[in-house]
């Protein structure tokens, strides 16, 4: 039986010296969980003894950054989706092969979380719509 490896709606685009990576997900809904439910945008594992371990993180920042433990995304794309350009070491010969090499298994953990985060979203809402129904200014 075949692996599903379609990391789409991931969208990985390299200019000139520099790799430019748009998530599927608005940089204003990361900072809506960040504020939350920081939980929605982690990935853990838990070991035998039952102790967990945060696996991977996505966030927002002042500087964007990608690397093995997460994503800090600086700036959003027309559509307000989250991206996160990083530079590629100078002189790299076939930058696609480095991409895929360097981040192959972050672009998998981020569709993780991609995945999962609607339903976070709808959530939240949910409990925010909830909420205005009980506060009420006299």
């Amino acid at each position: 039986m075949p692996v599903e490896t379609q990391i789409t709606p991931v969208k990985i685009k390299i200019a000139g010296n520099a790799i430019i990576l748009t998530s599927k997900i608005k940089l204003n809904t990361i900072a809506k969980l960040e504020k939350y439910n920081p939980n929605a945008l982690t990935l853990s594992e838990t070991d035998p003894d039952g102790y967990v371990t945060e696996i991977f993180r996505i966030n927002t920042g002042k500087v964007g950054s990608i690397s093995k433990f997460g994503i800090t995304f600086a700036e959003a794309d027309a559509a307000g989706n989250a991206t996160v350009t990083v530079l590629l070491p100078e002189n790299t010969a076939n930058k696609k092969a480095y991409v895929k090499d360097a981040f192959y298994n972050t672009l998998f953990l981020l569709k993780d979380i991609e995945d999962t985060i609607e339903v976070q979203v709808n959530q939240l809402e949910t409990a925010f719509a909830e909420l205005d129904t009980q506060i009420v200014e006299v």
